[in-house]
C-alpha cells in the first residue's frame, strides 16, 4: 500500500471514528450538524443580544458562545504527522 492509497483509506473514514477521536479528542464525536446546530444557536442569540440593545439602548453583556469539544492535540498524534510532514513534503505540495 502506497502512502497515497493509505491517506485516501484515512481520509473516507467515518466521523466519529476511533483515529479521528485519537488526532481531535472530543471534536471528532461531533457531526457537521451538530457544529452547524451550535453555530445557529451563537447566531441566534447575537441576533437576539443585538435586538434588545437596540430597543433598551442600554446593551448588557453579549452572550458567551455555545460550548464545543476542544481539540485536544496534545495526545495526539499531530506533533508526528508533522515531524514527518516536515522531512517529506515540500512546501506547496500535500504528498499526492
Amino acid at each position: 500500500m502506497t502512502f497515497r492509497e493509505l491517506r485516501v483509506l484515512i481520509t473516507q473514514l467515518p466521523e466519529g471514528s476511533r483515529l479521528g477521536e485519537a488526532e481531535q479528542g472530543e471534536a471528532a464525536t461531533w457531526t457537521r450538524q451538530e457544529w452547524m446546530l451550535a453555530d445557529l444557536i451563537d447566531v441566534a442569540q447575537m441576533q437576539r443580544y443585538l435586538a434588545e440593545a437596540k430597543a433598551t439602548r442600554k446593551p448588557g453583556k453579549p452572550p458567551k458562545p455555545y460550548p464545543r469539544p476542544q481539540q485536544d492535540r496534545a495526545k495526539s498524534l499531530s506533533p508526528r504527522l508533522e515531524q514527518w510532514r516536515q522531512r517529506h513534503v515540500r512546501e506547496g505540495d500535500d504528498g499526492c
